[in-house]
């Protein structure tokens, strides 16, 4: 089974000065733990911002959610996998790392989805993965 088979296609996605208030309640409202962050034009990757970079850089330094943007707290550069590689190799990238998504591109290093820990535990649970 390939990363293209489980992962999910639509990706929500902030810009660098959106505020971190801003995020979070995008957060809540899609049920995401992580947003892509992308330049201005919405084209170019330039990293995730994540609930637990919300919970440490932001929460856990007293920062203001409404003054502190997603530049001074997201996570570059990103991690990512193309979506020919198998699920297999997705799972030991993320294990490795303690990670819990990847960016997923396809062969023209395209953002076309993200994938991640739940998506794998969403094919186990559908006895889809054999």
């Amino acid at each position: 089974m390939r990363v293209k088979d489980i992962m999910s296609r639509t990706v929500k996605t902030c810009k660098l000065d959106d505020s971190i208030e801003k995020v979070a309640k995008e957060m809540v409202k899609n049920k995401v733990s992580m947003l892509v962050v992308v330049s201005d034009d919405g084209i170019t990757v330039l990293g995730v911002i994540t609930k637990s970079d919300i919970a440490i850089r932001v929460v856990g330094e007293g920062k203001n959610c409404k003054e502190t943007k997603v530049r001074d707290v997201f996570t570059a550069p990103i991690r990512t996998i193309y979506e020919n590689s198998s699920v297999e190799l997705l799972a030991d990238k993320l294990h490795s790392r303690n990670l819990r998504n990847r960016i997923v591109l396809n062969e023209k290093d395209e953002m076309v989805g993200v994938c991640g820990t739940t998506d794998l535990l969403r094919m186990v649970a559908e006895g889809k993965y054999k």
